[in-house]
């Protein structure tokens, strides 16, 4: 099965928000962590049913993020 990735528009603010905060802590943190979270959501297409179901009722799944406590909440919509 083929799935596509769509991203709210306010994902982008919190990905850019919290870029800017880590860079504020350290120089290329930010950058980092910005890349880190658009990658594995970018991996998402090849394998969104990867991550447990949190959430049964709306199929709710996380994705958390290595080295940052941040995770992404996304649906597989089929």
């Amino acid at each position: 099965m083929s799935y596509q990735l769509s991203v709210r528009p306010e994902v982008d603010d919190d990905i850019r928000d919290a870029e800017a905060w880590y860079e504020s802590q350290q120089s290329g943190l930010g950058k980092e962590f910005a890349r880190l979270a658009r990658d594995e959501m970018g991996k998402l297409v090849l394998n969104p049913l990867l991550y447990q179901v949190r959430h049964e009722r709306m199929g709710i799944r996380w994705l958390l993020l290595r080295r940052f406590p941040y995770h992404v909440i996304y649906q597989v919509k089929e």
